[in-house]
């Protein structure tokens, strides 16, 4: 695929730190990703059809806490979608610290990677939604 990875920021604990990555397209023919969900080991969709595990849990390197594994689903090419399904895709990724409000037309993803404990802020995962039509 053509195009740079983003670094939208890092999710990290006392002694590991994740990168997070995510990449834009404009290209036609790939399907691209509608939803986003966080589930533990044990959890997962309701139905399986068109959503995918990462391998890694957004919690490796600590061993206090259960891990916790990003699912994205996946939809339609964007050529194959109508404006209002293109104005639910996933677009952006980023990474919020402590208990904020996410940036404007950014949603929580919940729950949190790392829960608050004692000094440590909680990490959430954030993401918007949308390509906008011309």
């Amino acid at each position: 695929m053509a195009g740079s990875w983003l670094l939208s920021g890092w999710v990290y604990g006392l002694t590991y730190m994740q990168n997070m990555y995510y990449r834009r397209t404009r290209r036609q023919d790939i399907n691209l990703i509608t939803d986003l969900q966080l589930f533990s080991e044990q959890e997962k969709p309701s139905s399986l059809e068109g959503w995918h595990k990462t391998s890694t849990s957004v919690r490796a390197g600590l061993g206090a806490i259960p891990p916790l594994y990003l699912w994205y689903k996946i939809g339609k090419k964007a050529g194959d979608m109508t404006a209002e399904e293109k104005a639910n895709i996933i677009t952006e990724l980023d990474v919020l610290y402590g208990e904020d409000v996410p940036w404007y037309g950014f949603e929580k993803l919940e729950p949190a990677t790392l829960p608050k404990h004692q000094r440590l802020e909680a990490t959430w995962i954030t993401y918007k939604r949308g390509v906008k039509s011309k």
